[in-house]
């Protein structure tokens, strides 16, 4: 219910509340999120973590397509190539729901995307990870 309940918050009030948090809990958010995807041993709530933190890399693109959450990136690129298969499904989620989470870097990435998603829908061992579900 508190990862439903952040995701409204920061679907509905990001921009009064968010920018109003100290800098060093802004960084606690974020770290949070990503440690608690890489340790949720349930799919259905890493799921829903994946979705706050989709979330929040959609309203941390500034205005000029920037994603100010540097480390989302790294961590997708890193699970994705990753071999625990609860990773590489994480990351596949954030990517479903934010496909613009690259920003306007999107186009510099393209290439390393279409090889990220033709790996993963390659993987014939573990069919969540090939079929991408919403």
């Amino acid at each position: 219910m508190a990862a439903v309940l952040l995701r409204r918050l920061l679907s509905s009030s990001f921009e009064e509340v968010y920018p109003s948090l100290a800098i060093d809990m802004q960084t606690a958010i974020k770290t949070e999120l990503l440690a608690g995807i890489q340790s949720e041993g349930s799919s259905n709530i890493r799921k829903k973590v994946c979705d706050i933190a989709a979330e929040l890399a959609r309203n941390l693109i500034d205005d000029d397509g920037n994603n100010q959450w540097p480390e989302i990136l790294k961590f997708l690129f890193d699970s994705v190539n990753s071999q625990d298969v609860n990773l590489r499904e994480a990351a596949l989620h954030i990517f479903w729901n934010f496909p613009g989470i690259f920003g306007n870097q999107q186009q510099h990435y393209l290439e390393v995307i279409k090889r990220m998603l033709v790996q993963c829908m390659q993987d014939q061992e573990n069919p969540q990870v090939s079929v991408l579900k919403g």
